[in-house]
């Protein structure tokens, strides 16, 4: 595989970080997603999408390896830190800030 060796830390959610992720996992990187515990990503509760009435399944994590983390500082920043002192790449894509 072509990115065999390569560790790809992923900390998006809904579908373009999360499709990137498949991509490259499925080239042989090892892709791993950071995720909220007990949240996970939305896509996770999506319905299938439908072509022509036939259901078409999408997964963009099947994949890649999962982490589940609160997000709370300081802890989370060691976590990421560790993380991401084996990566060669992030992939992220958040939603804006919320005041």
């Amino acid at each position: 595989m072509p990115l065999s060796g390569l560790t790809v830390l992923e900390l998006g959610h809904s579908i373009a970080a999360p499709y990137a992720g498949l991509v490259l996992a499925e080239r042989g990187a090892e892709v791993i997603k950071v995720e909220r515990t007990g949240v996970g990503n939305p896509v996770r509760d999506w319905g299938p999408p439908y072509t022509d009435g036939i259901a078409t399944p999408f997964a963009p994590s099947q994949s890649c390896r999962c982490y589940a983390t609160a997000i709370h500082p300081p802890a989370w920043w060691q976590r990421l830190k560790a993380l991401n002192s084996r990566a060669f790449a992030n992939l992220g894509k958040f939603e804006p800030a919320r005041s």
